[in-house]
C-alpha cells in the first residue's frame, strides 16, 4: 500500500509543498527509503497534466489536491491514469499509450516502443512487468467488482513515534505533513525537537487536536505536556558522589568505561549514580584504589536569610567578567551561576540557551562545556567553538 498510486504522489506533493527544490525531491524520498521511479520529470508532467500542481514558475501543489484526497481509491488511480494518456505534446504518443493499455487489455504481448512508457503504469499499480496487475484488470476491462475498501485504522503512539497505519484518511494526513515531516512512510517522531518545530508552523492546541482525531483517544499526558510546553518532572532513584576536587572526577571522566555511569552531573564535584548502576560504579572505583565514605548526617535545620536591601545584593556579581566568553564561563562554573550563550550547529539557525555551566572536557582534539541546558531541560555538551557570548 505504501507504494501505491496514492503515495508517491502524495508525498510528492508534499515535499514541494514544504519548499524543497524539485530537483532535490529524490533525496527527500532516499530519507524515507523510497527510490522514486520513474524520473523526477515523469512526476512533475503528469501531476500538472493531472491538475494537481499549478502552472506557475515555481512548482507548489494547486487547491485541486483537496479535491482528489477525498476520491475513493480507485477514482484517483484512474484521474492519474487519464493524465497519463493526456500528458505527451505530441499526438502519436498518445496514440501509443492507448494502443499500448489496449494491448494490455487483450493480454497481446507488448512492442518494443512500449518498454519506456511501461515504468510509468508500474508507478501507478497498473501493470507489473509487462502484463495487467489485478488492481489494473479492474480499472482497465472494467470487469469484476471493485472491492469493498478496507477499514481505516486509528493511529497509535510507540516510543516517541506515531505510528499511521494504512489504508489511511488522506485528506487527515495531509493536515497532519504540514506540521509534521514524516521520518518513513507512516511514521513521524514526536520528540523534544520535532515537537518544537511542528508547534512553529501551528499552534499547540491544533497539534492536540489534530493527534487525537486520528488516535481516537486522548493524547498521552506526556506527550500533551510535550506540545504545550509544559515541565517534565522526573524522579531518579540512587546516590550522590561528591569529590574533593573537580579535577578527580574530570579524570574519571576520561574513562571510557565510566563516563557512561558518571554522566549526570550535578556540579564539577557531585554526580548521581543510578541504583541500578552502584555496585559497577563501586567495583570500578575500588580498583583504582579510590576509598569513598558515606555521608548519612541529617541536613542542618534552615537558617532564615535576612533581607539585603539597595545594591548591597549586587555584590556577589561584582566580579562576574565583561568581555570574553571563556573568563565568563570559568566564572559561573566558580560561582555556580547560569549565563546566556549562543549556540549554533552546522546547518542550523543560531539559538539563545540559558545554561548552567559544570566544567569543560578535551575530546577528539575539541574542548567541550558540559552544562544544564534549561531550555532543554536536561544536561547537555557544547562543542567551544560553537559558541558565543550572549
Amino acid at each position: 500500500m505504501l507504494q501505491s498510486s496514492t503515495y508517491l504522489p502524495f508525498a510528492f506533493l508534499n515535499a514541494l509543498r514544504r519548499g524543497i527544490p524539485p530537483a532535490d525531491i529524490w533525496k527527500e524520498f532516499r530519507r524515507m527509503g523510497i527510490r522514486l521511479k520513474p524520473r523526477l520529470i515523469f512526476w512533475l508532467k503528469l501531476l500538472r497534466e493531472a491538475k494537481l500542481i499549478g502552472h506557475g514558475k515555481i512548482p507548489r501543489p494547486s487547491r485541486y489536491i483537496h479535491r482528489w484526497l477525498a476520491f475513493s481509491a480507485d477514482a484517483q488511480t484512474m484521474h492519474l491514469l487519464e493524465a497519463w494518456l493526456r500528458t505527451p505534446k505530441n499526438r502519436k504518443e498518445r496514440i501509443a499509450r492507448r494502443s499500448m493499455l489496449l494491448r494490455l487489455k487483450k493480454g497481446k504481448p507488448l512492442i518494443a516502443r512500449d518498454q519506456r512508457n511501461l515504468s510509468g503504469l508500474q508507478a501507478l499499480g497498473i501493470c507489473d512487468s509487462e502484463k495487467l496487475t489485478a488492481w489494473g484488470q479492474l480499472l482497465i476491462t472494467k470487469k469484476g467488482k471493485m472491492p469493498s475498501p478496507l477499514p481505516q485504522k486509528d493511529w497509535y503512539i510507540k516510543e516517541d513515534q506515531l505510528i499511521i497505519p494504512f489504508p489511511v484518511d488522506w485528506t487527515l494526513l495531509w493536515q497532519l505533513e504540514a506540521i509534521l515531516q514524516p521520518l518513513a512512510p507512516g511514521i513521524y517522531s514526536l520528540n523534544r525537537q520535532a515537537i518544537r518545530r511542528a508547534v512553529q508552523l501551528a499552534s499547540p492546541e491544533k497539534l492536540i487536536a489534530l493527534l487525537e482525531l486520528g488516535i481516537a483517544s486522548p493524547l498521552p499526558t506526556e506527550i500533551k505536556a510535550r506540545v504545550m510546553g509544559q515541565p517534565n518532572l522526573s524522579i531518579f532513584s540512587g546516590t550522590i558522589y561528591e569529590f574533593s576536587d573537580p579535577a578527580e572526577l574530570r579524570q574519571l571522566r576520561n574513562s571510557p568505561i565510566l563516563r557512561k555511569y558518571f554522566n549526570h552531573l550535578l556540579s564539577p564535584r557531585a554526580v548521581h549514580i543510578l541504583s541500578k548502576d552502584e555496585e559497577r560504579v563501586q567495583q570500578l572505583l575500588k580498583r583504582r584504589g579510590i576509598a569513598t565514605n558515606p555521608i548519612w548526617d541529617e541536613p542542618p535545620e534552615r537558617v532564615p536569610k535576612t533581607r539585603v536591601r539597595g545594591r548591597q545584593n549586587q555584590k556577589y556579581f561584582r566580579n562576574k567578567p565583561k568581555v570574553g566568553l571563556d573568563p565568563l564561563l570559568k566564572w559561573a562554573i566558580q560561582v555556580q551561576e547560569a549565563v546566556n550563550v549562543v549556540y549554533q550547529v552546522p546547518n542550523c539557525q543560531p539559538e539563545n540557551r540559558h545554561i548552567s555551566p559544570l566544567y569543560f572536557e578535551e575530546r577528539n582534539g575539541h574542548r567541550y562545556l558540559i552544562a544544564f541546558c534549561h531550555q532543554r531541560r536536561a544536561q547537555r555538551m557544547f562543542r567551544m567553538d560553537r559558541m558565543r557570548e550572549g
